[in-house]
């Protein structure tokens, strides 16, 4: 079964994500449904809704399980619901129109009471001139009338007389302005009843349990004060500060110690009220009980928290069994109440059980560690390293990659997907593939890539993707690879994230012996220029490629020059500038092939013509179109003194990075003549003719 996991994380302690779900919470309930042999892709709502509309879509599940509390508005439980209603995708939970009503509490208070059960009396206020001659019975509690997890209540919310609801409700009402519930305050236990709809009864005498299937055993909370647990005083209140940042001093205990006369009517009030409501699937309500037996309903939730520990867990023990258990009657009745065929449930598939079946891929892993074919850009062919005689044939291979559809041009505000490659790069990379008998798949790196790859199953990933966004975007394909288990070409996540990181790198090779231009970060703009760093420098992004941002302007001799590029890498990149000392040798790009002993391909110099600069640099509009202003020599026309040395700086960066199957590695000459590591790009170009790659291999 294909389940979608749909959850709000929850980033901070901050009150509005107090509702949200833990990143423990979330790895322990996909883990589980895991473990139950279902396919689980877990998808964080908190982003935009069209985006989580376009990855339901793309991913099509089974069934959707959910766990989204939605972030504003009055009916933000019943979003998400209504979008998989208008979707026509099975979800657990109720539907949006029984999340929109039991959000509202003074709405629910209405229904429930018109069921002849005990309510307090309540008030909504939503307008401060609303508590002129208010006729409340005190003491009364104020809270939110649209929020759960405790928000908004302290051990302040309770107010004794009417002078005190003057002082107190104003700042309340400002910050909840959607309404807050003034409400007679049950001084008593807190008992809360779940619902785990189609559990078995308990082990009960009782028969209420048999008439209201589903309803779980009372639970109560003990709270820990002054250093004692105590069920109940005056004014002891579940507050948002217990629930959410001292939930050590909160024990939880079922079954509730009750009376069987209580326990019966608590039994028999939670089982009309979840039907009346429309609950569907899990549920709790929260009642208060007095200290001479007096039960009052106080809410209802329809989305409760499923955190490790939660009282459901404990209330479902004497009927389905543990955390498990728990989560898969949660599936199961969503897939029958949805008419949902359920067949039986097998593991994610692996490149493990797809080797069983293929013969070929199984040779290539026997070879050793899975070695990547190589791409020869000139005669568009692929070749194999490592594996003997009997070869690989007909693969299915997978070509990751991001496709460019905004050309870029000479202004720089056009360069978002300079390092994406055209359509006749895909077309001549295909063609390549599939000249050795291999099938090529187009896994296009966009949101969908992890469906895809485990509908589609390939043997292997040719990638080339750079990646969406982030200073890691190059890592995401390896490291998605590496996750699924999935043999793939070129370099490891972490060499890839290192390399984009121009500073990273650059530390990395100098702790190697190797020589690279002096640097420092700017991550504001106001950092001061370290002493032994003079003018001229260069300013680029820390983190882009296709020498985006690198401009014929980008070497500074003044500290205002300095100062507005820093600030236009700044705004534009949104990422810190290096800054790095201006070398003006010769520049030389050096292609490598291989990984434990790569072959250094034949060094190709970057010419610059005497034009227009006496601080020539290799910028991003040289990379756009053939111009006057640069010419590409290869092989370089260099001594074999300088040869080696530039061979040799190629592979110890190389080597230092841990790069594996391909790279390119950019180099300049100081004044002094000395060979300088500028930056690693181990995904380089492969367009025919025209890639830096291309032309070394030629």
């Amino acid at each position: 079964m294909k389940i979608v996991f749909t959850h709000n994380l929850k980033r901070s302690a901050n009150e509005d994500e107090a509702e949200f779900d833990s990143a423990e919470t979330v790895e322990t309930i996909t883990s589980l449904i895991k473990s139950l042999g279902h396919e689980v892709e877990p998808l964080e709502t908190s982003g935009p809704a069209s985006l989580t509309i376009a990855r339901l879509e793309a991913l099509n599940p089974d069934l959707i399980f959910n766990t989204s509390e939605g972030k504003i508005s009055r009916f933000r439980e019943a979003f998400y619901p209504a979008i998989f209603e208008q979707l026509d995708i099975p979800f657990t939970g109720s539907d949006a129109y029984t999340c929109a009503i039991t959000l509202d509490k003074n709405l629910t208070k209405l229904v429930v009471g018109n069921l002849g059960i005990p309510v307090p009396r309540s008030f909504l206020i939503t307008d401060l001139r609303q508590i002129n001659n208010l006729q409340c019975i005190y003491p009364a509690i104020l809270k939110p009338n649209y929020e759960g997890s405790s928000k908004g209540i302290t051990r302040n919310s309770i107010v004794e007389n009417y002078e005190e609801l003057k002082v107190k409700l104003p700042a309340l009402i400002e910050r909840y302005s959607m309404g807050v519930l003034v409400e007679e305050f049950i001084s008593g236990r807190d008992i809360t009843v779940p619902f785990l709809e189609g559990a078995e009864a308990p082990k009960s005498s009782l028969s209420c349990y048999g008439k209201n299937r589903g309803v779980l055993p009372p639970t109560e909370y003990f709270f820990e004060l002054n250093g004692n647990h105590t069920r109940h005083s005056n004014y002891d209140i579940y507050d948002y500060e217990l629930k959410n940042a001292h939930a050590e001093k909160v024990q939880v205990k079922s079954p509730a110690e009750v009376t069987s006369s209580v326990e019966e009517a608590l039994i028999t009030f939670s089982g009309i009220i979840y039907k009346a409501l429309g609950i569907r699937d899990f549920g709790r309500i929260d009642y208060r009980v007095t200290p001479d037996n007096k039960i009052y309903f106080i809410e209802i939730n329809a989305l409760p928290s499923l955190e490790p520990g939660a009282g459901i867990y404990q209330a479902a023990e004497q009927s389905v069994g543990g955390v498990k258990e728990v989560l898969e009657n949660i599936i199961q009745n969503a897939l029958r109440r949805c008419k949902v065929q359920t067949p039986a449930a097998t593991p994610v598939p692996t490149l493990l059980s797809v080797l069983n079946h293929n013969h070929n891929l199984a040779s290539t892993l026997s070879c050793g560690a899975p070695t990547p074919p190589t791409l020869t850009p000139q005669t568009s062919t692929i070749t194999h390293h490592h594996c003997s005689d009997k070869g690989v044939k007909h693969l299915r291979i997978g070509l990751t990659y991001n496709e460019k559809r905004i050309k870029p041009k000479a202004d720089p505000l056009t360069d978002s997907e300079a390092e994406f490659d055209g359509p006749k790069t895909l077309d001549s990379i295909r063609e390549a593939i599939r000249s050795y008998g291999h099938e090529v798949i187009d896994l296009e790196a966009n949101y969908d890539l992890p469906e895809r790859l485990l509908n589609t199953q390939v043997n292997l990933v040719f990638n080339i993707a750079e990646g969406i966004r982030g200073r890691y975007r190059e890592s995401q394909v390896p490291a998605l690879m590496e996750l699924l288990d999935i043999p793939y070409t070129g370099s490891d996540a972490a060499t890839l994230a290192l390399a984009l990181d121009k500073s990273m790198a650059k530390r990395i090779v100098r702790e190697s012996g190797i020589l690279t231009p002096d640097f420092f970060l700017c991550l504001n703009g106001k950092e001061k220029i370290p002493p032994h760093m003079k003018f001229p420098l260069i300013v680029k992004p820390v983190a882009e490629g296709s020498s985006k941002g690198v401009l014929s302007t980008s070497v500074v001799h003044h500290e205002k020059d300095f100062r507005e590029n820093v600030q236009k890498i700044l705004q534009r990149y949104e990422q810190a500038a290096l800054i790095e000392e201006y070398l003006p040798g010769r520049e030389f790009t050096v292609a490598l092939l291989g990984e434990k002993r790569p072959k250094v391909l034949p060094p190709m110099e970057i010419i610059f013509a005497k034009i227009g600069s006496d601080f020539p640099v290799y910028t991003y509009q040289h990379k756009l179109n053939a111009c006057e202003e640069i010419r590409y020599e290869t092989p370089a026309k260099i001594d074999d003194k300088l040869r080696a040395k530039i061979e040799s700086v190629a592979r110890k960066s190389f080597m230092a990075l841990g790069c594996r199957d391909v790279a390119r590695i950019d180099l300049r000459l100081d004044h002094e003549g000395r060979v300088n590591f500028i930056e690693c790009n181990p995904l380089p170009g492969l367009t025919p003719g025209w890639s830096d790659l291309c032309l070394t291999a030629h």
